[in-house]
């Protein structure tokens, strides 16, 4: 099983190369294993990749997805270091809501949020990967659900940023 948007970057990546379009520097919040990075490695491979992960001694890190178990952590780690290997890929243990101060001086052309899909921080991710992006940057954002939900780590409220947004004429 492939996520869609595996597809969704696949099929974006085709529609630059047709259009002769550069993809200098992509920026991917949420980083989990590394798997989505490494995928962007191999098909954008003129493009730095920039992936960003809360630091491995967070609590909110090490308390989701499984973390709390040491076996599992220790073959998280492993994988994610093994996915990251490649040279165009540039792991930033960081907090997104400090995207603005790391990255004052690069604007992106990719950008994919999977980071924190609750509120506030979801909300902050929209908000700075707006400042970090040019007028051609495409921003896409990770399950957005259009009716009121949510559970352990999904919710609507991407989707209530983003409509926000639109009805304020932002996007």
């Amino acid at each position: 099983y492939t996520s869609r948007h595996y597809h969704l970057f696949a099929g974006i990546n085709d529609i630059f190369k047709e259009q002769n379009i550069t993809v200098k520097n992509i920026l991917e919040i949420g980083t989990d294993k590394g798997d989505f990075a490494n995928f962007l490695s191999r098909i954008y491979t003129e493009s730095q990749i920039y992936t960003i992960d809360l630091p491995d001694d967070d609590p909110i890190f090490n308390e989701i997805y499984g973390r709390e178990d040491k076996c599992y952590k220790e073959r998280f780690f492993n994988e994610r270091k093994n996915n990251l290997m490649p040279s165009n890929i540039n792991f930033i243990r960081l907090n997104s809501t400090n995207l603005l101060d790391k990255f004052s001086d690069i604007k992106f052309d990719l950008i994919w949020i999977d980071g924190d899909h609750y509120n506030p921080q979801v909300t902050i991710d929209i908000m700075n990967s707006l400042q970090l992006a040019h007028e051609q940057s495409i921003i896409c954002v990770d399950d957005v659900c259009i009716e009121n939900y949510k559970e352990d780590y999904v919710s609507n409220e991407s989707f209530l940023t983003l409509e926000n947004l639109e009805k304020n004429k932002i996007l």
